[in-house]
């Protein structure tokens, strides 16, 4: 089975050097939003996710965890 692991957007985001703000703003979403993608306590919509990963130029690959 696999899983998203939403911790990596932070890190990604921070290696951008992009604030929360930024990333907020460009995607239009708010701050707090943010946080919480990042933290994992909620999880953004597949239209959301696609647009951080790439403003981040991540792949969706770069996001999930696959189960052992």
């Amino acid at each position: 089975m696999e899983r998203l692991n939403l911790t990596k957007l932070r890190s990604a985001r921070k290696k951008r050097h992009l604030t929360a703000e930024v990333v907020a703003e460009h995607i239009g979403k708010q701050r707090s939003a943010i946080y919480s993608y990042e933290t994992g306590t909620s999880e953004p919509r597949v239209g959301t996710l696609l647009k951080m990963l790439q403003l981040y130029g991540l792949s969706v690959l770069d996001v999930f965890v696959r189960d052992l």
